[in-house]
């Protein structure tokens, strides 16, 4: 069972987040910085292998959307908190409503040298962040070093 969550100072209901309560969430916890949505994406792109643009962040704090993983913990990484702070029901949810197999391997057609894997397992922030990382090709260590 998922419990209220205390975030930007105000308490987040037990339940799934919504866009809209992210995104005042959001913007509490950049303004009590005293930042502007340039400033939080300038210091989130530290945590990203491309720039997180003021428009992205626009639209987290406008409710028009959630950010991927990657952009969450560049966000919270910026912000000074963990990810599950932020989006505190993501866990719960996407367990919940994902009947998929936890690890699946499938053969591309036409190339025989490549799959397409689907991995939907309950692991750690931090090891689907290097997951990710591996997947595009890049140094989680080197990430990290900001």
């Amino acid at each position: 069972m998922v419990k209220a969550t205390k975030l930007g100072g105000a308490d987040i209901p037990a339940g799934p987040v919504t866009r809209a309560e992210f995104g005042r969430k959001l913007w509490r916890l950049m303004t009590e910085k005293g930042w502007n949505q340039s400033e939080l994406a300038r210091r989130a792109s530290k945590f990203l292998e491309s720039p997180m643009h003021r428009t992205a962040v626009s639209g987290y704090i406008k409710g028009h959307n959630f950010p991927n993983p990657l952009s969450a913990y560049a966000l919270a990484r910026a912000l000074g908190i963990e990810t599950t702070e932020m989006l505190p029901n993501l866990t719960e949810d996407s367990v919940r409503s994902s009947p998929v197999l936890p690890l699946e391997m499938r053969a591309i057609p036409g190339s025989p040298s490549r799959v397409w894997l689907t991995v939907n397992q309950e692991v750690s922030f931090d090891t689907a962040l290097k997951i990710m990382q591996i997947l595009r090709g890049t140094d989680v260590d080197e990430d990290r070093k900001v």
